[in-house]
């Protein structure tokens, strides 16, 4: 198969998919170093999806900072 019709066919696919197979999938697909990279190159979108980064605040998840701030305010 042609790099072209591949990368393709994977945008039909994923776009027929729900979000947690969606995301389950590209995970199962970037196992490897090498796949991981065509999918984050090609698709990044969905590597950004699967693989979310996540934003520290003061040492801890931006949620879990903004949540134990709430709490602080609170108190």
């Amino acid at each position: 198969m042609a790099m072209k019709e591949l990368i393709e066919e994977i945008s039909l696919r994923a776009g027929k998919m729900t979000t947690s197979e969606r995301i389950s999938r590209i995970r199962e697909l970037a196992t490897c170093e090498e796949d991981a990279k065509f999918i984050q190159d090609h698709f990044p979108e969905l590597y950004r999806e699967a693989f979310p980064r996540v934003k520290r605040v003061g040492g801890e998840s931006s949620e879990l900072g903004r949540s134990s701030k709430l709490v602080a305010k609170q108190l």
